[in-house]
Order: C-alpha cells, then structure tokens, then sequence
C-alpha cells in the first residue's frame, strides 16, 4: 500500500539530491521533477514516514487535484457572437487578429484534427508524453476555439492566434497539481507570452504558488477563471486567487454577472461566460456556461492586444498588459467589485489606453 502522491520544493540542488535519496532510502521513488518549482512529486510507502524535516522556505505536501471550471451544457441558443461584441474583440479585427501570438491552453487537451481549430501547433501532453495532447473530455477545446476558433457562424476572440494545447486533465476533466506544474514549466521553456486556466482547486499549496510566482517573474501574462461556487462570497478558486494572476468571473448576455461565478476581493473582471458558443470533438460545436469560458475571452483579447504591441515594437512584457485590461473595464452597474472586479473587459478601449 502507498501514501497519495506528494510534491516537495523551494530547495536548492544539493537538497533537493538530498531529499531524492531519502525518498529511496523509504522504498519510495520520485515520478517526475518538477524544476519551475526546484521540487519533485514522490511516494513513498504507508509505512513510511511521509514528510521529511526541511528548512524554513522548502516544503512538502500533498499532490492535490485540480479541476476544469466549465459549469454545465446550455440549451439555449443565443447569437454566436455575442460574446466577442461585448468585450469589442471585432473593432479590432481590421487591425490585427492574434498571428503568430501564441496562447497555451493548460487543460484537457485539444481536438487536433478539428477543422474549425486552423491554428494549433504541437503542444505537449503531460500525463503521457509520448502520445499528442488529444482532448479527451471537449473542455479544451472549447476553451481553445473561445481563444482562436472558427466555425460556421462564429469565431473565437483571436482567429489567426496560434493555439499551443497542453494537457493536463484526463477524460473527466481533473489532474493532479504536480502535472500542471509540469505542463506550466513546458510552456515557461517555450516561451509562450500567454497561459489560459480554466481549471483551479479550492485550496492553494505552496507549489502551486511557487509555480505561478515563477511565470509572473518572467512576464507571462496568464488568465485564470475565479470558479463557479457563487454567489456565495469568498469562493474565488486557486491559482486565480493570487494576484499575479488575472482572476476572470463570467458575465451574461445582458451584463449581468452568472448566478455561478465565484464571488471575492480577488476577482479582477469578467468576461462573457454564460450560454458561450464554441468548438466540441468531431468538428461540432456546443453551447457551455462557466468561468472557464470567461477566462479565454481575456486570453484572446490579450493576444490581439500583444500582437498590437509587437507590430508597434513597444516592448514591455505580455504581464504589464493586466493593468491596461484592469482599467479600461466597463462598470456594471448593480453590481460589488467583489462579483464584478474592474467590470466586463473593453478590447478597444485597451488599446486606445496603450496608443495602439
């Protein structure tokens, strides 16, 4: 019998051989390490001790599950489209549509073969490196089509983005921290400016901390969905809870706030996230509600805005962009800072403020 999965981090090389070896010395073995956060993920047998002593400002944990954020199957049909005027994602069309920006899609995978998916590059799957990062569920690619889809009689926010799917949920959406954090340093040493998470947990650790600290040191700009355990207050999920993250709740057709969407002081804007039309499997599309739609509505709109910052050569990192999109919201009246953040996100009148 074995102990759950646990991660161990912040030592320095010589701790952390030093730890590996203890971990052999229990019977136990490390099943990858984690080098975003100087750590591995390890087991050891239940008869063994399961955490060793470590110095103040290293630690060890359990390896917790993490969770897609979609929040069920609509069956209402509104205008495909309504989504991407309200945040003004089509004023900025003319000008630029994400090419060549690249936006990782940390989550189920994505549908590779999906015709309506034009722009997905080779990506990496975590749970089974040998096999591509083929979704499984259909979570991700609805978020990937809401970032850079096009289909039909709709398209997602950036249609010419490069969409880079990195999974890390099984077939029934969850996963385990330490492979997030496996997936969150691939992206680190792609150098992919922008990151989507929609998935979270209800209780933050100090990996998945240390993880997101480490990107927001290297300027990545990352969209995180807040949760769907509203309108109860203080329920904004992990890692969207930190602010190096943009905590994105979800909005409605008629600029209410979902019913579902986490509520807290963390929540940074919204976007919409009820009744959102996008890519499925087999090259259909479904109709979803959640905070894991409204978070790739940021995603995309931050791609078309650093595309826009790229062509003007303005430097900077794509992480300086969350203050822009931050104040440039557009209130929604009714409503606390705590359910709506800064408001619902305004594409245009961010770049505007940017002199793009």
């Amino acid at each position: 019998m074995r102990t759950a999965r646990r991660i161990a981090g912040g030592m320095d090389p010589d701790e952390l051989v030093e730890f590996v070896v203890w971990v052999e010395r229990q019977g136990g073995h490390v099943i990858k390490w984690l080098p975003l956060i100087c750590g591995v993920c390890y087991i050891i047998p239940a008869d063994k001790a399961t955490v060793r002593s470590l110095r103040t400002g290293t630690w060890d944990e359990q390896d917790i599950r993490v969770y897609a954020l979609a929040q069920g199957v609509e069956t209402s049909t509104p205008a495909p489209t309504w989504n991407l005027t309200a945040i003004q994602a089509p004023a900025l069309w003319p000008r630029t549509q994400g090419r060549g920006i690249q936006v990782a899609v940390v989550d189920t995978g994505v549908d590779l073969a999906n015709p309506d998916l034009p722009h997905i590059l080779p990506g990496y799957n975590v749970i089974n490196p040998q096999a591509p990062p083929q979704d499984d569920n259909g979570h991700g690619t609805h978020v990937a089509g809401i970032v850079g889809g096009t289909w039909a009689d709709g398209s997602g926010v950036a249609p010419e983005a490069d969409i880079v799917p990195v999974k890390v949920l099984d077939a029934f959406g969850a996963g385990s921290l330490s492979d997030v954090v496996d997936g969150l340093n691939w992206c680190l040493q792609q150098n992919i400016p922008i990151i989507n998470l929609s998935l979270g947990a209800p209780q933050g650790t100090e990996s998945m901390r240390a993880a997101i600290l480490a990107l927001a040191a290297a300027g990545v700009f990352i969209a995180a969905a807040a949760g769907n355990d509203g309108p109860r207050q203080n329920t904004v999920a992990y890692p969207a809870y930190w602010s190096e993250t943009l905590a994105v709740g979800a909005s409605t057709q008629n600029d209410r706030i979902a019913n579902f969407s986490s509520r807290g002081p963390q929540v940074d804007v919204v976007a919409p996230g009820q009744a959102i039309t996008s890519t499925w499997l087999g090259g259909t599309t479904r109709v979803l509600s959640g905070t894991s739609m409204a978070a790739p509505h940021v995603a995309g709109g931050a791609a078309l805005l650093w595309s826009l910052v790229a062509a003007a050569g303005q430097g900077g990192k794509p992480a300086d962009l969350q203050a822009t999109l931050q104040e440039t919201c557009r209130p929604l009246p009714g409503y606390t800072a705590d359910a709506a953040g800064h408001g619902l996100i305004q594409l245009e009148h961010a770049a505007a403020q940017l002199s793009l």
